[in-house]
């Protein structure tokens, strides 16, 4: 609606006698004076920055929640935020201008903070030439420190919406399970001694596809509600990498996927617990196989700074949109037609017991990045300590 109103009011500007101009400038004011309004009241910082990062806009909750001070529209966001990795949440080149990205970010100045951090762009016209992104900006830390008797509320509650759910997704494929098997039977009856039939193979490829989804759901729903303690232990981060993509080989292959891998020799070891480490990498990369339904390119590749260890699984496949980048990581909200919405939320508490973040980078129709950071070295031993014996670990 404000585009047509802005192209009407140029299409007849040189028309219009000076006190029309006046009117359409009044109600412009209006309209501009109602969104700062709206933009003022809320307590999501929001920033709009172009394609140089450089600020175009910023309401009072950004300036609070990360120390912009008055002067920076015109400047570069990055001369006055350095903590956040702004080169890598939005390149600058106008091939990628268009991923939406989300993470989470732990910050020091103002004060120490830990926020959600989503980046949506905006395309100034319909062929997608590069124009705005808008930086949303969302404090978590209380969150983070709530006290241990409200997070027990939150986690029956989440535990009792996962069990009526799992209920209803265990009914369907149980059913199917039983009337293939019944048709399975009927027909080894009928030929007995014979060769088995394609009706009879097809049905016994039914039930192990479907016993194959029960077993994931039973899974990813029991790794959700009853995590398991960390069993802590120097590991190789490149041989977990490799054993879960060999794990996963026929799938993948089967999906006409081709992997390339990128690991260095100097990636050193790291303190987790092996089993969930490897299930966190199996469930990103079977979420990136149902991205791909028809072949494509996934790309892992293990990187090393002065903190962390960095592992990036970067797939071909369908992206995640600007209105799912928000809801992503919920329990049970998926996009796919047999996705459970268990397994990436069962990936972030994995990565978040071992001190760790995930981020996400991605763009509909050409791919996603889902990228594990992981303390090393003696940051591990200040985010990590090591559990007692006797101590269960809650998510």
């Amino acid at each position: 609606m404000k585009n047509q109103f802005m192209e009407q009011l140029l299409e007849h500007l040189d028309k219009l006698d000076a006190q029309s101009v006046e009117s359409y400038l009044r109600r412009i004011a209006r309209e501009k004076g109602f969104m700062e309004t709206i933009s003022n009241a809320i307590r999501e910082g929001i920033i709009v920055i172009d394609l140089k990062r450089v600020v175009h806009y910023f309401n009072p909750a950004a300036a609070e929640l990360i120390g912009l001070p008055e002067n920076s529209l015109g400047q570069h966001i990055d001369r006055f935020v350095k903590e956040i990795p702004w080169n890598e949440i939005i390149d600058n080149s106008p091939e990628n201008w268009l991923n939406v990205s989300r993470r989470e970010l732990e910050i020091f100045y103002p004060q120490h903070r830990f926020l959600n951090f989503y980046v949506v762009p905006h395309s100034v016209d319909e062929e997608q030439e590069a124009g705005f992104a808008i930086v949303i900006l969302n404090d978590i830390t209380e969150q983070l420190k709530s006290s241990e008797a409200a997070f027990e509320d939150k986690k029956s509650e989440v535990i009792s919406m996962l069990a009526a759910s799992v209920a209803h997704e265990i009914g369907n494929p149980l059913n199917s399970i039983n009337i293939h098997l019944q048709l399975l039977e009927r027909m080894f009856k009928r030929s007995a001694g014979a060769e088995l039939s394609d009706d009879a193979l097809e049905a016994v490829s039914i039930a192990k596809d479907e016993l194959s989804r029960l077993d994931t759901i039973i899974n990813n729903f029991l790794k959700a509600i009853r995590p398991a303690r960390l069993d802590l232990r120097p590991v190789n981060v490149s041989d977990l990498l490799e054993q879960s993509m060999h794990f996963m080989r026929m799938e993948i292959e089967n999906k006409r996927i081709h992997i390339e891998a990128d690991w260095g020799e100097k990636i050193p070891m790291i303190l987790a617990d092996p089993d969930q480490l490897k299930q966190a990498f199996y469930n990103i990369m079977k979420n990136a196989v149902n991205a791909m339904p028809d072949g494509g390119i996934l790309t892992v590749i293990c990187q090393l700074d002065d903190e962390n260890v960095k592992i990036n699984f970067q797939d071909s496949g369908i992206g995640i949109s600007s209105k799912d980048i928000t809801r992503i990581l919920d329990p049970y909200y998926t996009t796919g037609q047999d996705g459970t919405g268990l397994g990436l939320m069962v990936v972030e508490r994995i990565v978040r017991d071992h001190g760790g973040s995930l981020n996400i980078i991605s763009r509909v129709n050409r791919g996603t990045v889902f990228q594990i950071v992981l303390p090393s070295g003696e940051k591990v031993q200040k985010s990590l300590p090591l559990p007692e014996n006797d101590m269960e670990l809650e998510v």
